[in-house]
Parts: C-alpha cells; structure tokens; sequence
C-alpha cells in the first residue's frame, strides 16, 4: 500500500480505529488501485462519485462554494472553491470542519485514514 502523508507529520491523526464497515468501503474506494497513482485516481472518483457538488464551504472562516475535485501532482485529492471571482484549488483536508455536507465529512474521514496510515 502506498500512503500519502497531508498533515506534515505533525498532526496526530484523527481517531485510532476503523470500523470493519469503513476499512470495507476503503477497500472497495480502493479495488483494482495498485499503485499511488491509481490509488489517488480511485480517490478523486470517490470524492466526485461520492459528493454533490456545488457545497457550500468555509475556509478559514471565510464562506467559499466547492464546485470539482481534482488530484495534483503530488497525488493529494484537492477541490476547487469559489469565492465571488476567486477561484482556487486547495486539499480536501484545509476546509473548515462546520457545516460540510456528511457525504463530504464521510468519504474526508476515510481519506484521512487512509492518507494518515492507519489503513
């Protein structure tokens, strides 16, 4: 399993323990993903599949619209905000934790699992 570390190392992540429920749907996110690349694919589908977009979002206090979900270069899964004219992208993980759809909170917390290790 490749894993891909958000948080710098100097965050401990969220929680310990997974349920046999969500390790499934990390596996079934995760099925036919046998690289990192294939693996951040299957995650961008999963946000995208996964999550109605347009939300609404705040960012560091600031009320933004989530419209797309992308993965870059460095295969970390990213979404698009809006703010009036401005537009950026930004990790899944730098929203603001208020008022996110659950869909959004759900398929987020496997993500951080698996992206923290502790898949």
């Amino acid at each position: 399993m490749f894993i891909k570390i958000e948080n710098g190392g100097d965050q401990e992540p969220e929680g310990s323990d997974l349920t046999e429920v969500e390790r499934r749907e990390i596996e079934e996110i995760l099925v036919d993903a046998y690289d990192e690349y294939e693996q951040a694919g299957a995650w961008e589908v999963a946000f995208e599949d996964g999550i109605e977009v347009p939300f609404s979002a705040s960012l560091l206090g600031i009320d933004v619209k989530v419209t797309k979900f992308r993965v870059n270069d460095q295969n970390i899964v990213q979404c698009h905000v809006v703010r009036g004219e401005k537009k950026r992208w930004i990790g899944v993980h730098d929203l603001d934790d208020e008022g996110l759809p659950a869909d959004f909170v759900h398929i987020r917390s496997l993500y951080r699992a698996w992206s923290s290790g502790r898949y």
